[in-house]
């Protein structure tokens, strides 16, 4: 949707973005981008679910899965495939672009008459502990890490883009998010 508003004239100064490929499909060109922050693939279910990592597998367990359009949906499925657990799931790809609509569709359905059981495969940013709860992790694709970007459109955007890199309370705050810090990112050296 920002991505969208920005291609039509929106301004903005700075732009954060779940993958360096949205900021390179952009036709309108940033004065710069860089890697900001990390995240995980987080496997969730209800919020007080019996279900656990085991019931993951044997296709009894619908699984909700971003659109492959997404860079959640690409991930999550280059993930299943290099752990060899794509044909063993009972995948359940609805319309869904984000983390956050996956979570709704598990902690919604859940509270339904009858409830309904299910996983989902979303960022650990999507997480929210108030509806579902994290029964595991997938392991990143190889070769392309769940790495978020960030772009700028002037010099107070550049400098925003600096301030969430670099400063300790913006870098904490991600953190508490569910965010990663990768590794070589600026502020991570000694």
């Amino acid at each position: 949707w920002l991505a969208m508003r920005l291609e039509r004239g929106a301004e903005a100064a700075a732009y954060l973005s779940e993958s360096e490929q949205q900021i390179l499909e952009l036709t309108r060109t940033p004065e710069g981008h860089a890697a900001w922050l990390g995240n995980t693939l987080a496997v969730v279910a209800p919020r007080g679910s019996s279900l656990d990592e085991s019931q993951l597998t044997g296709r009894r367990t619908p699984v909700h899965i971003a659109l492959e359009r997404s860079a959640l949906g690409r991930w999550t499925r280059a993930s299943l495939r290099e752990a060899g657990l794509w044909g063993e799931v009972a995948l359940e790809a609805g319309n869904f672009d984000g983390g956050e609509a996956i979570v709704e569709r598990v902690s919604y359905f859940a509270r339904r008459q009858p409830p309904e059981a299910s996983f989902g495969i979303v960022f650990g940013s999507d997480v929210d502990p108030a509806r579902v709860g994290i029964v595991g992790y997938l392991d990143q694709p190889r070769g392309d890490p769940t790495i978020h970007h960030v772009a700028w459109f002037s010099d107070a955007g550049e400098d925003f883009a600096r301030w969430l890199m670099t400063d300790h309370d913006a870098r904490a705050w991600a953190a508490r998010a569910g965010f990663v810090v990768p590794e070589g990112a600026p502020g991570t050296g000694p």
